[in-house]
């Protein structure tokens, strides 16, 4: 042990009384040698000696690091030392010289897997963060111990197994000898809206994961999309970059989302029909990608959609309803195909991180709640006395708890909270940050669904939660027809009463509706895997 390794160790030995102090009889074994043993010896002598027991250990040199990991409850440290820790299945706080990041779970994973959990360029150690996670994990159930244990474990075996390691030699080789697939991907992106986000976590899931292909994203707020997906971004209305991005790609991605729709504006359809026009222009190839297409009423814009679209090598729609748009405007392409909205494959984020969010709220744990998801709107003065109506009823008659989730929080925080205004019943809101896969995780962790959004409706039915969905756009009365799930009807005509009638019937054949819910998104699942295998296929086309 030398003084490039030495801080956790010495940081570890100066919070030992304290730890003593919250946990009786704890044991603290330090294994390593090097130049600083010595003087490391004489500072855990001094406090052995004040605490009366061996409190701390220091081992010296050992070739038997595995069975010392697999005897302890749980690790401090880093790099290869944390993964042989990980691996035996033990629950990891991640500190070392280079810095501090804590708890090994799904939160942090993205940034330690991306510094081979060295903790270069992280917050600086200190006594009291090591000090604050140890005790955390000492006073976790064993369940909660066991459930950190086994992802670390899960995520050694997924990103640094024998076989994980030589396939990325093997890649790297591979991209040695063949050049990658520069793709440009344009969507609503960078405007904080997590159904949004959630579909460029798709498409980066499912395709930023293949060694030969480089995304670049048109966003709102580029640092924020590369801090968040570390990928290249470039700003959507900073022409001269965008075309210069167009021009160095070999693919437009135009999607997923209603990108194609002028209820927005005409503004926003002009707008990507002009990036597709752009890229045609410089003889690249485009996939229109699972997009959600109309209402389009301005028969200029009816025109110009079923122009620019004529000449796309492919396109995907995510349901039926706008593969029958594309069809009313006259559209001859025999490349369309109606597959299923991406997001029907993200991967949720874990329970536990579910379980911490939940937390935050102060809702009463381990209670049954339904998850409500609303957003603003324009003319609707008696929504938010109708929906509280609702609430209320769900809350009295079936015991539930109502938590607000905030799909996009600057379009949803007014109108969650003036229901909340309405309420008789307590209710709960998650305002901590979060990303679509931890959202769909809270989903999971709940009873039922009442969502205006797509997104959320998508969410709850990823997690097999049956959902009731407000109509106020087509995209989702088509997908609670796709999902046989109950609609609530239009947001105009929104009663409280009969929203009550509905919620009823479904709660009284919950399991029922459970069934139909599971089997329809196993074939939507099933249907939106083809937008990648299609849009691969177009890639890598000579």
């Amino acid at each position: 042990m030398d003084k490039d390794t030495i801080l956790i160790a010495k940081q570890l030995i100066s919070i030992a009384p304290k730890l003593s102090q919250e946990i009786p009889n704890i044991q603290i074994i330090i294994a390593g040698d090097g130049d600083m043993s010595a003087t490391l010896k004489l500072e855990v002598q001094e406090i052995n000696k004040k605490l009366g027991r061996n409190c701390i250990v220091m081992t010296g040199s050992r070739t038997d690091i595995n069975q010392i990991v697999a005897a302890g409850n749980i690790f401090v440290g880093v790099s290869r030392a944390a993964l042989e820790a990980m691996a035996s299945g033990k629950p990891v706080v991640v500190a070392g010289n280079e810095g501090y990041q804590g708890i090994f779970r799904p939160k942090i994973l993205k940034e330690a897997l991306t510094g081979n959990l060295c903790c270069r360029g992280m917050v600086p150690s200190t006594p009291e963060r090591i000090l604050s996670d140890v005790l955390k994990l000492f006073r976790a159930t064993p369940s909660e111990q066991k459930t950190l244990g086994d992802y670390g474990r899960t995520i050694v075996c997924e990103h640094y197994s024998v076989g994980t390691m030589a396939q990325d030699c093997l890649d790297m080789y591979a991209l040695a000898l063949h050049s990658k697939h520069h793709v440009l991907v344009s969507g609503y992106y960078g405007f904080s809206n997590a159904g949004d986000d959630a579909i460029l976590h798709a498409i980066q899931q499912n395709i930023g994961k293949e060694k030969d292909i480089h995304l670049t994203i048109l966003s709102n707020n580029p640092a924020s999309t590369t801090s968040e997906y570390g990928l290249d971004a470039v700003p959507r209305f900073h022409i001269p970059t965008v075309i210069r991005a167009i021009r160095q790609s070999d693919t437009l991605i135009s999607g997923g989302g209603s990108l194609l729709q002028d209820t927005t504006s005409t503004r926003s359809i002009l707008y990507y029909l002009l990036l597709i026009r752009t890229a045609h222009f410089f003889k690249k190839k485009v996939m229109v990608y699972a997009n959600g297409i109309g209402p389009i009423k301005n028969p200029l814009n009816r025109f110009l959609v079923k122009k620019v679209l004529s000449k796309v090598q492919l396109i995907t729609v995510r349901d039926k309803v706008s593969f029958d748009e594309l069809s009313s405007i006259g559209l001859k392409n025999t490349n369309v195909h109606c597959t299923a909205d991406p997001v029907f494959n993200l991967t949720p984020a874990s329970s536990f991180r579910a379980v911490e969010l939940l937390k935050t709220t102060e809702m009463p744990e381990n209670t049954p709640f339904v998850a409500v998801s609303v957003r603003n709107l324009n003319k609707t003065d008696t929504l938010p006395n109708e929906i509280a109506m609702l609430c209320d009823h769900l809350h009295k008659k079936h015991n539930l708890q109502i938590l607000f989730l905030l799909m996009q929080p600057t379009h949803d925080l007014a109108m969650s909270q003036a229901i909340q205004h309405e309420m008789t019943a307590p209710s709960y809101l998650l305002t901590a940050k979060t990303t679509p896969q931890e959202l769909m995780a809270v989903l999971g962790r709940s009873k039922l669904c009442l969502a205006m959004r797509l997104h959320t409706l998508i969410f709850s039915a990823c997690m097999s939660v049956p959902l009731l969905g407000i109509d106020y756009d087509p995209k989702v009365a088509s997908y609670l027809r796709e999902l046989g799930m109950p609609s609530l009807g239009k947001v105009a005509a929104f009663s409280g009463q009969t929203a009550i009638t509905i919620a009823d019937e479904l709660m009284s054949d919950y399991d029922g509706y459970q069934k139909i819910l599971i089997e329809q998104e196993s074939k939507l699942s099933l249907a939106a895997e083809n937008n990648d295998s299609l849009l691969l296929s177009l890639i890598r086309k000579k």
